[in-house]
């Protein structure tokens, strides 16, 4: 009896010895054999997958411009690399050789794991804070077209702008000085003179980002109703321009100023609303009005900054046909427009001081046009021709050829004598 249980107690450890080898190495091929699911989730659909290490850079450029604080990366099986160091320096690059990263990344940390035959990382990016207030930014190949975004960001009372361009080898100092450029040609596009500061960010191949500020000394209400009054303003629409010479176009203007206008000797008074607006300014203030009305006018002008007296001054030079002339409406209330409208360099230069390499030099006063020596004789022989009285069929009459005749007629007749004598 006791023989049998014994036997009995041996099978069964037999028996269940071999069910759990059989359990075991059941899951353990269950493991091998492991295929994903069909359905994929939201977070497998967000996956790159990266065959080197510029795949895998602009993966994680992806990543940071759709602005997302998680990604996932996928290194394809047949990565051409090393996923833990191309991982390293592709962050590394990203942060310190792209300008728009510099300027939105604060940190990029990632997990890199091993998943039987590939590799994927885990990324976690913290952002600056000109992240959230950077905006819309405006992207540009190359620097040319600077200047007109911030025309635009000037007309539409922005208080920031901020800028991606590929190609660009301007410095901060030099967006600022853009800026004040800018002002300076559409002195109407802001009604209050902008002060600016930059931040720049740079990237490889001479990739910049610039973040420009914009500053006003008058409130947000007060520019929106000094734009509309300038808007709104067009003192010769209800004159005809087309048909007048340029230099009656600059009479015009500059007649305008001087009639509206008072000097002021303040330096708040410095733009071209008080001038066109307020009715007083300072020479800089009639400067940049008389920009803007050479603008309405299709004259090319620009303002002038230098010293007249060895005072600061402003004042403009303006293009006619081909010239180019100094005018100044702002040098005093009495304005004198024989000593100070369509000037030349010349007679500039003894009460005037500026930078003369960063003007267009200035000619003589373009007056009618200049008559040449041939010209002149030309135009003396048409006036004789116009002046001598019209010839009469009397006075056709060849008085010359008629006293050389009677001169034949009585030699004839001496000859005539001489022989009958001699016979």
């Amino acid at each position: 009896m006791f023989r049998r249980l014994f036997s009995a107690c041996i099978i069964c450890f037999i028996s269940l010895t071999l069910c759990s080898c059989t359990y075991f190495e059941s899951e353990y091929e269950s493991i091998e054999a492991y295929a994903p699911p069909a359905v994929i989730s939201a977070d497998e659909q967000e996956k790159i997958t990266v065959g080197d290490i510029d795949s895998l850079r602009q993966a994680i450029l992806t990543i940071i411009s759709n602005g997302e604080s998680k990604g996932k990366i996928v290194f394809d099986t047949s990565y051409a690399g090393d996923p833990t160091d191309d991982m390293s320096k592709a962050c590394w690059q990203v942060r310190t050789q792209d300008a728009l990263c510099a300027y939105w990344v604060e940190n990029i940390s990632y997990e890199l794991s091993k998943i039987v035959t590939y590799y994927e990382a885990r990324l976690t990016i913290s952002y600056s804070e000109y992240f959230n207030n950077s905006g819309d930014i405006v992207y540009l190949p190359y620097s040319a077209g600077i200047e007109s975004i911030i025309k635009d960001a000037l007309m539409s009372g922005a208080s920031k702008l901020v800028v991606l361009v590929d190609h660009s080898m301007y410095t901060a100092e030099d967006i600022s000085g853009l800026v004040a450029d800018v002002y300076r040609k559409n002195p109407v596009c802001t009604p209050a003179e902008p002060l600016s500061s930059v931040n720049m960010f740079s990237g490889s191949n001479m990739q910049r980002l610039y973040e420009i500020i914009f500053y006003y000394e008058d409130s947000e209400r007060e520019l929106r109703k000094m734009r509309t009054e300038l808007s709104e303003f067009a003192p010769f629409s209800d004159i005809d321009t087309s048909t007048m010479s340029d230099r009656d176009k600059a009479k015009l203007a500059y007649e305008y100023i001087v009639s509206n206008c008072k000097v002021s000797s303040s330096s708040s008074d410095n733009t071209a609303y008080d001038a066109l607006i307020g009715g007083k300014a300072n020479s800089e203030g009639i400067a940049l009005a008389f920009v803007e009305l050479c603008h309405q006018l299709e004259l090319d002008c620009l303002i002038v900054y230098g010293q007249h007296d060895w005072q600061e001054h402003c004042w403009n030079i303006i293009g006619i046909d081909d010239y180019f002339c100094h005018i100044d409406a702002g040098l005093t209330d009495a304005r004198d427009e024989e000593s100070c409208f369509l000037k030349s360099d010349e007679s500039f230069w003894e009460s005037y001081r500026w930078d003369m390499s960063s003007y267009p030099a200035c000619s003589a006063k373009p007056e009618e046009p200049e008559i040449t020596a041939d010209e002149e004789q030309t135009e003396s022989e048409e006036i004789s021709l116009e002046a001598a009285p019209e010839q009469t069929p009397e006075m056709l009459t060849d008085e010359p050829l008629e006293r050389e005749i009677d001169e034949d007629e009585q030699q004839q007749e001496l000859l005539i004598i001489e022989s009958a004598e001699d016979n």
